[in-house]
């Protein structure tokens, strides 16, 4: 009997994994940015599938609290966070080591408990970038259930992608694809909820300093894991 119970718990999950996979799959051909600061109009538009332009009022953070905290801190073999004030460019992008090292979820505010289904939503992926100096980063994929950037410092300049333009836009040049994209400045404050099988970049010439949380749910975080391996 207990054999039984375990096969049938297994593909009820099974079933319920394949449907996520398909339903993850899904865009709004139409879907536009969104700006609020309201939780009930950002979910709202979540289920939408539109992306949200999120302002969530917070404490003043500056660049010294960021120092302060592990001033010896490596942000690369060779730089400490310490030495952020004398280096004219930096390239560091989505590091998980740094977000645990530098603390920086003491600079999440955003409630991911009002995300929908929040009870069954999983978020593992965390991770931290500083862009100084002219930078651009490669074309991104979207590809969990809710991707979050939050800007903690600076101005980040972010195109969205909606996933029609996938054939316009894959394996092409930045300069080529930015006809196709949202152009979005993200300021200090602001959170970017990018919805799944969206695409984006950025180009950042002024210092940006951004954490990035990437959700899962329960029966998409084995497949995106192993897409991610």
């Amino acid at each position: 009997m207990f054999k039984i119970i375990i096969q049938i718990v297994i593909l009820i999950y099974t079933i319920l994994t394949i449907y996520n996979i398909i339903n993850i799959q899904k865009y709004n051909v139409n879907g536009f940015v969104i700006y609020t600061d309201q939780y009930n109009t950002l979910v709202e538009n979540l289920i939408k599938l539109n992306p949200i332009q999120f302002y969530e009022k917070s404490t003043h953070i500056t660049i010294d609290q960021l120092i302060d905290y592990n001033p010896e801190c490596k942000i690369t073999d060779e730089i400490k966070i310490n030495d952020y004030n004398q280096v004219n460019d930096l390239y560091i992008y989505k590091n998980k080591e740094l977000f645990e090292n530098l603390d920086i979820q003491r600079f999440v505010h955003f409630d991911l408990t009002q995300l929908p289904l929040s009870i069954i939503n999983i978020d593992l992926n965390k991770s931290f970038s500083i862009l100084k100096g002219n930078q651009k980063t490669n074309l991104q994929l979207a590809s969990h259930n809710y991707n979050l950037i939050g800007t903690i410092y600076g101005d980040a300049t972010i195109y969205l992608f909606n996933p029609k333009h996938k054939e316009d836009i894959i394996g092409k040049e930045n300069y080529e694809i930015k006809k196709w994209g949202h152009k979005k400045y993200i300021q200090k404050n602001e959170i970017l909820l990018i919805p799944p099988y969206w695409y984006y970049i950025q180009e950042n010439e002024n210092p940006i300093i951004q954490y990035h949380i990437e959700v899962d749910n329960i029966f998409t975080i084995v497949p995106n894991f192993f897409r991610n391996i």
